[in-house]
């Protein structure tokens, strides 16, 4: 799909200035990319790192894990100290994310969950300081909403690919088959920004973010 948020130039050379991941997250991520993997971009990766280190989130729920890149990345972000809860349905990426994550070391804070966020949401206490939703777009709005009872006062709820590679601004870019996603997304970032217990920014990086702040 086509990525009309941010210039390509501008993309790389972002990627060749950042300060890099550790070497085994690298190539993963690159072993992600080159197998068509859905992992967070670099850019937004960053981003993604840089707010679990300045909210000192120590408690993290993410839901949707892939290949257990992003997960890793936070428990870096976090110097190896938060304790994350992470949920996959799809059966061979859940299999390879506990394989990735045991090789890293991080098997004794990060919590692998096999099943649909959907349901297994429902099942999950909190709170938790920081939540990170990347999975289904099209369902961001029902895991964001089942989110909200497990993150604390004053916590961070990060939603990736908000912007759908840029269909989510204009039905110019919105072809037929995309449609009824970005109907939703629009549903759901229109809530996001209107709701009074809600505090919301978007950022055009890597394919949209929204940063939402749960007053309480």
């Amino acid at each position: 799909m086509d990525n009309y948020i941010t210039y390509d130039f501008i993309s790389e050379y972002l990627k060749n200035t950042v300060k890099k991941e550790s070497p085994f997250l690298q190539e993963l991520y690159a072993y992600a990319r080159e197998n068509h993997i859905p992992v967070i971009q670099s850019e937004a990766g960053r981003l993604l790192g840089f707010l679990v280190s300045l909210t000192n989130a120590k408690t993290i729920l993410e839901v949707g894990t892939a290949i257990g890149y992003s997960a890793m990345l936070m428990y870096d972000a976090s110097q190896k100290t938060a304790h994350i809860t992470t949920i996959e349905r799809d059966e061979e990426m859940f299999l390879n994310a506990r394989i990735n994550i045991k090789k890293y070391g991080a098997k004794q804070n990060i919590k692998t969950i096999f099943g649909d966020a959907e349901e297994e949401l429902d099942k999950i206490e909190g709170p938790f300081d920081l939540i990170f939703i990347d999975a289904a777009k099209g369902q961001s709005g029902v895991f964001f909403e089942k989110c909200l009872s497990k993150i604390k006062n004053g916590g961070l709820i990060i939603t990736d690919n908000v912007l759908y590679g840029g269909m989510i601004a204009t039905d110019e870019l919105a072809k037929r088959k995309h449609r009824t996603i970005t109907n939703k997304m629009r549903e759901f970032l229109t809530m996001l920004c209107s709701r009074d217990d809600l505090d919301t920014t978007i950022i055009p990086i890597g394919d949209g973010m929204a940063l939402t702040r749960v007053k309480g």
